[in-house]
């Protein structure tokens, strides 16, 4: 029997997401970037945040993942599921003048469907609640 692939799980799936982020990060700065395993992880407990509720991100209390990260208390913003894509994340200044948003990975048809979706929009976006997110 052949072997099948191994199933990309929501662990793999946020290790894939930090790596990325970080390889996204290395490409910003000017100067070489190299692997750092704690950064990397850090990404993973950011990314793992998203799962969380409104409640939990907005109080940074997630538990594990919002022990291990840091975020300005005050500066949080939860992103609420859409209703056509059900896509949900956060945007949270981390250090001074430095932010990371994260969105939760897919976990209906309907996030699937918008993760071949790309639209570029203004932040923060004045005509929600969110305007006042202008910390990032």
């Amino acid at each position: 029997h052949p072997q099948r692939p191994p199933k990309l799980t929501m662990s793999g799936f946020s290790v894939l997401l930090a790596a990325c982020a970080l390889l996204v990060w290395s490409n910003v700065h000017a100067e070489p970037v190299t692997y750092n395993e704690t950064e990397a992880l850090e990404f993973v407990y950011y990314s793992q945040v998203a799962f969380c509720s409104r409640r939990a991100i907005e109080s940074w209390s997630c538990g594990h993942f919002c022990d291990h990260t840091r975020a300005e208390r005050g500066k949080i913003r939860f992103i609420p599921q859409g209703a056509i894509e059900g896509v949900q994340g956060y945007v949270a200044q981390v250090a001074e003048k430095k932010c990371i948003v994260s969105f939760r990975g897919s976990i209906s048809v309907q996030n699937w469907l918008a993760d071949f979706k790309l639209h570029l929009l203004p932040w923060p976006p004045s005509d929600t609640d969110r305007g006042n997110a202008s910390w990032c």
